[in-house]
């Protein structure tokens, strides 16, 4: 519940629109660097485990129906083997640290979410 809830306070209206945009850019290359820079630095600033809820919530909305042809497309114009490289220079400074743990709860690393029991 503590990381669902911190999960709520991550901004990822900036990532949205990058996503968006990239949907229908004619090289999509360009948006790859902002979106990881983005996504780490709210990793860094909220803890791994609010941002990567919030993220995966947002990414669940990115893409809206009948644009499977476009994201399709997009992936295509992507270059295959490509590596970025992030750093402070890049990215920029992403601010204050979030704790590694709020209330005894670990924001920090992941861990799996629980599996319901199965019915006998």
């Amino acid at each position: 519940m503590v990381v669902d809830s911190l999960s709520r306070a991550v901004p990822t209206d900036s990532l949205y629109r990058l996503y968006r945009a990239m949907l229908f850019a004619k090289a999509p290359r360009p948006y790859l660097e902002p979106i990881l820079c983005l996504q780490t630095n709210l990793n860094w600033r909220y803890g791994m485990q609010p941002a990567a809820r919030a993220i995966n919530r947002m990414k669940d909305t990115v893409w809206k129906r009948g644009e499977k042809d476009a994201v399709r497309a997009m992936e295509e114009r992507m270059p295959s083997a490509d590596f970025i490289t992030l750093d402070d220079k890049t990215c920029g400074d992403p601010g204050r640290r979030a704790p590694d743990s709020l209330q005894g709860v670990d924001i920090q690393i992941p861990w799996p979410r629980p599996t319901p029991p199965r019915r006998p």
